[in-house]
Parts: C-alpha cells; sequence; structure tokens
C-alpha cells in the first residue's frame, strides 16, 4: 500500500475515526481526572461503585444501561443540526465514565478485578464500544445530512436515513442487552467458582 491509498482511505474513514479518537480520549481523560482526585474522594466512589449485589439482574442492569442510555444520546443526536457534537460528546462522556469505573475498582481490588474486568471486557464492553462508535458515525452522517438538507430545503432523503438510523439503534438495543446478559451469566458463573 502506498502513501496515496492510506491517505486515501484514512480520509474515507475520517468520521470513524474521529469518533474512536473521542472515545480513547474519553477514557484518557478519566484516567487523568483520577490521578489527581484526593483519595478520600476515590474511597466515596469505590463504595458508590461497590455497592452493587452481584447478582444476575444487577449485573446484567449495571452492563446494560449506562451504554443503553448512551446510544440513546447519540441516537437522538442524530436527528439534530447540532447532532454532530452531541454524537461525539456521548462517546467522550462514556469513555471518561468506563475509565473512572475501571480505574476505582483496579486501584481498591488491585489484580483481583483485572479478571473481572476481562471477562466483562471481551463478552460486552469491547462490542459495545464498537457499536457505540458505529452509531457514533451513523448519527454523524445523519446530522449532517439534516443540516444540508434544512440550507437546500430538500426534504426527500432524512426519511431514507432516518428509517436506518432507527433500524440500528433497536437492533443495537437488542445486541447490548444479549451482550449485557451473557456478560452478566459468565461472571455468575466466574463467582461461584471463584
Amino acid at each position: 500500500m502506498d502513501r496515496k491509498e492510506i491517505f486515501d482511505t484514512i480520509l474515507k474513514n475520517r468520521i470513524l475515526i474521529l469518533c474512536c479518537a473521542m472515545l480513547i480520549f474519553g477514557a484518557l481523560f478519566g484516567i487523568c481526572v483520577l490521578k489527581i482526585l484526593p483519595e478520600t474522594v476515590c474511597k466515596n466512589l469505590f463504595l458508590f461503585l461497590s455497592q452493587k449485589n452481584e447478582n444476575f439482574i444487577n449485573l446484567f442492569l449495571n452492563g446494560f444501561c449506562f451504554p443503553a442510555t448512551v446510544l440513546t444520546a447519540i441516537y437522538l443526536s442524530g436527528f439534530g443540526l447540532f447532532g454532530r457534537f452531541t454524537a461525539l460528546s456521548a462517546l467522550f462522556i462514556n469513555g471518561v465514565f468506563y475509565a473512572f469505573e475501571n480505574g476505582i475498582n483496579y486501584m481498591f481490588f488491585g489484580i483481583g478485578f483485572f479478571t473481572k474486568s476481562m471477562v466483562t471486557y471481551f463478552t460486552s464492553t469491547l462490542f459495545i464500544g464498537f457499536m457505540l462508535i458505529i452509531m457514533a458515525e451513523n448519527a454523524f452522517y445523519s446530522s449532517r445530512l439534516l443540516s444540508i438538507i434544512v440550507e437546500y430545503n430538500n426534504a426527500e432523503k432524512p426519511h431514507f436515513k432516518a428509517k436506518n438510523l432507527n433500524i440500528k439503534y433497536f437492533t443495537f438495543t437488542i445486541v447490548f442487552a444479549l451482550f449485557s446478559a451473557f456478560s452478566a451469566y459468565i461472571s455468575v458463573i466466574l463467582q461461584k467458582i471463584l
């Protein structure tokens, strides 16, 4: 592959790369903020995060609710003129939350948290993050198309784009629920074994 092909590939996928970068920057920002927080604040956050009961329903809800909220925010941003910024902000906030939750747990549980987090990472977090990025990319394009349509008064194409966004939203919500249920089931089994 020569430089021109690499540059063309990057240019063609620039929105996808921007969405990935926002998620990563959010996680890095969360880690940096976590490092400067006083220890008492970190302990209080840890107490708050560790209060959850580790049964299947609670694990499922903990794994599903926040990503589904972020997905809904990204979905709704596709119908607004400023949705590009809202979708990227939602990815950034998701990255911050992920870094905070895992950083605090690792800070106090140490290596014991590593096994549990890897199971969750490979059974749900990785796939959910990927789908959030795909949804943000679609919402970004939908919002941009909406602003072009408003500018040029062309009302034919947004219905088609809205239909695609709706289908992806409902499909991704179902997939989120399945991944969260699978992750919760694996975590419950590991708790019984370990």
